[in-house]
């Protein structure tokens, strides 16, 4: 048995390697969560700095689940704070690669950084551009909103809420969507 195949039969997988549901409508999606915390219950460190609370094998794990999944949605503090990359790059290595998912970053105000892993290693061809929802309406993100198209990132301006976050809603309707 190979490294990832305990995965396989906790996954319903298709011959591609992606997650397959037999039930699945064109309007619902399938969730997966995964994360890591420390015993105290923490997910990041002083100031929300990235900490390792993985060992090589759970991020082994990570890494191949990833490869069945369509997409991985982070938040915007994510992206800060850690950098991500959102790839498959700890996976072992073989000719046919696999898949990449596409990165999805919730950020309200478009603050993601233009040097962010995730566009960088889109432009360099080692993953997918990301897709950033973003709070529709507002006229001064327009100029930014321009800036990360020109690079290659997908933005769509989605409702929010009167507290400014994203709307649930709209945020799953974008994503069945797309």
């Amino acid at each position: 048995m190979t490294p990832l195949e305990f995965l396989k039969d906790a996954l319903p997988v298709d011959v591609n390697n992606r997650l397959h549901y037999s039930n699945t409508r064109i309007d619902q999606f399938w969730t997966t969560l995964t994360f890591a915390q420390s015993l105290d219950g923490k997910i990041a460190g002083i100031n929300g700095q990235q900490i390792i609370l993985s060992g090589k094998e759970s991020m082994l794990m990570t890494h191949w689940m990833r490869s069945m999944h369509d997409a991985i949605l982070v938040g915007i503090n994510t992206v800060i704070n850690d950098n991500p990359q959102l790839n498959t790059r700890h996976l072992p290595r073989r000719d046919e690669g696999y898949p990449q998912p596409l990165p999805v970053i919730l950020d309200t105000t478009l603050r993601i950084p233009l040097d962010c892993k995730l566009i960088e290693n889109a432009v360099s061809g080692i993953g997918r551009f990301p897709l950033v929802l973003c709070a529709q309406g507002s006229e001064s993100l327009s100029l930014r909103k321009a800036e990360l198209e020109s690079l290659g990132v997908t933005v769509i301006p989605v409702a929010s809420k009167e507290h400014g976050q994203l709307s649930y809603c709209a945020v799953r309707t974008a994503l069945i969507t797309k």
